[in-house]
């Protein structure tokens, strides 16, 4: 192992973490310019998101987007993001509808997500 390939992986993890949070940031402020019945001031939107953000990591270490001796094709890396996003927000999406959150906006979601693909993958 090479050190470099070990400080490019250990620099994903928080590369990740912000643009987890700069993509919901982005979807939130993205849903502020459409008329809107309800809305969290930012700062709790922000905490519920922040405390998110583990899982979502965690989840893209079980698909391996930490893996330190990992083929980093373009394709496959943009696959294993897709789908790391898509399932942590599944998740996300399934916790709210349990725990009856009063979760504003399904858009936000939405756009959170496109964000999220986009902006982590940008990163890597």
């Amino acid at each position: 192992m090479k050190r470099s390939e070990l400080g490019f992986a250990l620099a994903l993890f928080p590369l990740d973490a912000i643009a987890l949070t700069a993509a919901f940031a982005m979807a939130y402020f993205t849903r502020l310019q459409t008329c809107i019945i309800y809305v969290w001031d930012f700062a709790t939107f922000m905490r519920f998101i922040l405390g998110f953000v583990p899982f979502w990591l965690g989840l893209f270490a079980i698909e391996g987007l930490y893996r330190i001796r990992w083929s980093r094709k373009l394709i496959d890396e943009l696959a294993r993001v897709f789908l790391a996003v898509s399932s942590a927000l599944m998740l996300l999406v399934a916790w709210i509808f349990l725990s009856r959150t009063e979760f504003f906006s399904r858009l936000v979601v939405l756009y959170g997500w496109v964000y999220a693909i986009g902006l982590v993958f940008l990163l890597r």
